[in-house]
């Protein structure tokens, strides 16, 4: 079954807050991030995301 990441993102949110779409391509753990910064998240395992930019404030 195919469903969008914005419909994943909402059923997993249901069963746990703990998950932030940062960008439109990705739902991060919060558990898993190290570092937010301007315009990307770092992970514990330090790859790096980029933050939508609607996000960076």
């Amino acid at each position: 079954m195919k469903e969008s990441i914005s419909a994943f993102g909402d059923r997993l949110r249901a069963v746990s807050p703990m998950f932030y779409r940062a960008h439109r391509s990705y739902l991060i753990s919060l558990q898993a991030m190290a570092r937010i910064g301007r315009t990307s998240v770092t992970l514990e395992n330090t790859t790096e995301l980029p933050l939508a930019r609607g996000e960076i404030r």
